[in-house]
Formats: C-alpha cells, sequence, structure tokens
C-alpha cells in the first residue's frame, strides 16, 4: 500500500477513533455506558445529528455550541480528534515510512503490533485527559491496552523473534519466574478483593465527586474556536508533510520532533484551564500525608504472592532438571508460524517488568518522603505500555516525561497556580519519544545493556 494512502487512512481514522474516545473521557468517570445512548448534548439532552458528529469540522461549523440549546462546547473535544490524529500518523511515519523501530520491518506480519501501538495511543490519550481534567484514572481503560500488547506478541510470526531455541538454564528460569509472578499477582487480586469492591470502582467513586463540566457556562467561545481552527490546520499541515516528507532519517528527526512538540501542546492547552478539582486534589493530598507510610507498607505486605510466585517457579526450572526439560519444550512450543510461548513471556516481561518499576518507585519514595510518590492509575499504564512496547520504552519513556514534564509546569505556572500535578500526561508524552525514536535511543544505550546483560546472564 502507497505510503500516502496508509497515512490518509490513519488520519481519518484516527479522527472518527478521537470521537469515540471523547465519548470515553466523558462518560467513563460518571458511571455511564460508553456505547448506550448515542452521543448527545449534556446539557440539554438532544441527541447530536450525524453530520454535527464530523470529527472537528461539525465543531467549528457550530461554532462550538449546542445545536438546540446553544451552550458552549469544550474545545478539548476537537483537540482529542486532532491528536489522535496526527499521532496515529506520526507512529506510520516512525515505523513503515522512516523506519525508525527495528520491529517494524514487514507490515504483512507485523500488523498485530503495529495495530497494538495504535491502541496504546489511544489508551494514553484517553488516560491523559482524564487526569487533566478530574486528576483520575480509571485503571479499566488500561486493561485494553495490555491485552492487545499481549495477543500482538502471542501472533508474531516466528522469525520476527530474534531467540525461539533453546535457552539457558538461568534465562528459562527467569521467564518462567515471570509466569509465576503473574499467577502471584492473580492471586494477589483475588485476595485484596474478595471481601470488597474490585479496584476499578474504589478509584472511581473516591474521585466521583471532582468530576469538572464539558459544558462551560460562559456564552462566548470565540478564543476556543480562534485556538482549534488554528491546531486543526497545523495538524492538518503536519499529515500533508508526513504524507510528502523523505524518508530519510535526517528529515524524519525533525519530523518526529515535531510530533512530539505537538503532543505537548495538546497537553498544556488542556491543563490550562482551571478546573474545580485542582484545590480538592491537593486538600486530599495533605490529608493523606497521615496515613501515607502505613499505606506504603500494607501495598508491600501485599507483594508477597507476585514474589513467592516468582521464586517457585524459578527455582523449580532452575534446579529441578526434570521440570526444566519441560520448561524448554513449553517454551520452544510452536503452533503454525507462531511461538505463543515466546510471544506470551515478551509481553509478561515486559507488563510486569514495569509494573514492578511502578511500584517500586511508588513505595521506596513513599516510605521516603512521607506522601504518595505516584498514583496507582500511573503504575496501571506503565504496565500497559510495558505489556505493548516492552520495558525499555516504558522505563526510558518514564525518566524522559519527567524531564519534559518539568518544562511543561514550568509553562503551566504561566496560567495556574495549583500545586497538584498530573503525571500521566508526561508518562505519555515521554512514551511517545520512545517510540518515534526507537532505533537511536536503543543504539545509544545498547553499550550499557551489553555490559548489564553479560553480568546478568553470562554464557550460555
Amino acid at each position: 500500500m502507497p505510503d500516502y494512502i496508509a497515512i490518509v487512512f490513519l488520519a481519518v481514522s484516527g479522527a472518527c477513533i478521537g470521537s469515540f474516545l471523547n465519548v470515553v473521557i466523558y462518560r467513563l468517570p460518571r458511571g455511564e455506558s460508553i456505547v448506550h445512548p448515542g452521543s448527545r448534548c449534556t446539557g440539554c439532552g438532544n441527541a447530536i445529528r450525524w453530520y454535527d458528529n464530523i470529527p472537528v469540522v461539525g465543531y467549528l461549523l457550530l461554532g462550538g455550541k449546542c445545536r438546540f440549546c446553544r451552550s458552549v462546547i469544550s474545545p478539548r473535544y476537537g483537540l482529542v480528534e486532532l491528536i489522535t490524529a496526527v499521532l496515529f500518523v506520526g507512529l506510520y511515519d516512525a515505523f513503515y515510512k522512516s523506519g525508525i523501530n527495528v520491529w517494524f520491518i514487514y507490515p504483512q506480519m507485523d500488523w498485530p503490533l503495529f495495530l497494538s501501538h495504535l491502541i496504546l495511543i489511544a489508551v494514553l490519550i484517553v488516560c491523559s485527559a482524564m487526569d487533566l481534567e478530574y486528576y483520575l484514572i480509571d485503571v479499566r481503560i488500561t486493561y485494553v491496552a495490555m491485552i492487545a500488547g499481549i495477543l500482538a506478541w502471542v501472533f508474531l510470526p516466528e522469525l520476527r523473534f530474534l531467540e525461539t531455541g533453546e535457552l539457558s538454564v538461568l534465562k528459562l528460569s527467569f521467564y518462567g519466574g515471570i509466569f509465576g509472578a503473574a499467577g502471584g499477582g492473580i492471586v494477589r487480586h483475588f485476595l485484596l478483593t474478595r471481601n470488597s469492591e474490585s479496584e476499578m470502582p474504589e478509584e472511581t467513586e473516591k474521585r466521583h465527586d471532582r468530576e469538572g463540566v464539558s459544558i462551560e457556562a460562559s456564552q462566548s467561545n470565540l478564543p476556543g474556536i480562534i485556538a482549534l481552527t488554528l491546531y486543526a490546520a497545523g495538524s492538518v499541515g503536519l499529515i500533508a508533510w508526513a504524507i510528502m516528507g523523505g524518508k530519510q532519517l535526517e528529515e524524519y528527526n525533525f519530523r518526529g520532533l515535531v510530533y512530539v512538540a505537538w503532543a505537548f501542546l495538546a497537553i498544556v492547552a488542556g491543563a490550562i484551564p482551571r478546573r474545580p478539582a485542582d484545590q480538592e486534589i491537593v486538600e486530599i493530598i495533605e490529608q493523606e500525608k497521615s496515613t501515607a507510610r502505613k499505606t506504603a507498607g500494607r501495598e508491600l505486605v501485599e507483594f508477597f504472592p507476585v514474589v513467592i510466585g516468582f521464586l517457585a517457579v524459578f527455582l523449580l526450572l532452575r534446579y529441578v532438571p526434570a521440570v526444566g526439560a519441560l520448561g524448554q519444550k513449553v517454551y520452544s512450543l510452536q503452533v503454525g508460524p507462531f511461538v505463543p510461548v515466546i510471544g506470551l513471556s515478551i509481553a509478561l516481561t515486559g507488563l510486569l517488568g514495569a509494573a514492578a518499576f511502578g511500584w517500586v518507585v511508588r513505595i521506596v519514595f513513599t516510605l521516603i518522603f512521607g506522601k504518595e510518590a505516584m498514583g496507582v492509575g500511573d503504575i496501571y499504564i506503565l504496565a500497559a505500555i510495558g505489556a505493548v512496547a516492552g520495558g525499555l520504552v516504558t522505563i526510558v519513556g518514564f525518566f524522559i516525561g519527567s524531564v519534559i514534564g518539568v518544562l511543561g509546569v514550568v509553562v503551566l505556572l504561566l496560567w495556574k497556580t495549583s500545586r497538584a500535578l498530573s503525571y500521566g500526561p508526561w508518562i505519555a508524552i515521554g512514551t511517545l519519544v520512545c517510540l518515534l525514536f526507537y532505533n537511536p535511543i536503543v543504539n545509544y544505550l545498547r553499550p550499557m545493556a551489553s555490559v548489564i546483560e553479560q553480568l546478568y546472564w553470562g554464557q550460555k
């Protein structure tokens, strides 16, 4: 398929999917169905006509107001549609047109993995918008990316994997331990929820009272219309640049930086409006300081099933030859052109490794500083990224996002004074940087990774 056809298709699809993401962003925190009823004005309740629901265009033609009650609608709706379209195009530009990621060489084989990355981008946009507007991340949405990542790796053909033969005992034991840890995680979840409600309703209920509103009271939306029009014009120009621009790495690098800048601009635009939740979230953080260390200690104990699961399977495979031989057979299992256990091992390693990193940061820094260091929702975001893109993208993206987040906070101080920080969007943009510049980042870190790998794994 020619690049220009794929890019136009992804741009249009991204805008339409962004329209659905707006429904998810608005309804999920309110406990409403995301499929029924159809789109309607949250002010007067009238159903939105199909031609008014055309992404971005419908909003601009209506002047940013409901056709029936003339309530002003937030430009956030158009912003989400545009950034989804741009980032879908950006991933194709990076992965296939410019070849910036070594995992994407054969579209006819890699398309499930590419699709999982598009789903990840959509999930990150939803989580970022929720975090910006409500200081809430509904972790249920991250499960979509986790499942997509697991399925994509399971159905990746054998020839796309670097290591499919017999493993060293140490590596086999490690991968087996990952499956044991996953089993321990299931046990942990069962123990935590057996006599109580699940984590997701608790998270939603906890912050439900801090929801903002999507329909604004003001009768003038001219600044929003102007800003969205300019952003739309720039987005169309960036998509056209992706179509007509060259494939050379030098030209792509600048284009990739513009994709990142465009996402940064979208985050800042979404964070500028003051929200009713600004003061309330600061008060809640202050109230929770007295119990923060106690909560972190309890969370540390709650992870014993995960640690026990990892160690139990690791030691069995490492020191019981019969179990190790069986593990080798299971690991090398082939179903047609697929090696599902190898793919599942990679996905689970990324998911659990990213989650472990997040929990360590949360628990250790909470114990040190006596206040919540990272929200649980942010850890679920990291796990979703790890399942799709792997641990390297997750951890490096976390630190890159931290640096970009500092710049974002400095910019936002020009408009607001809230001491609360929505960290989800900065994790997302750090991940975007890693995806758009995967090969240069991997090549830069390769010497360090080789040393660590040699020290840990040793010779086969």
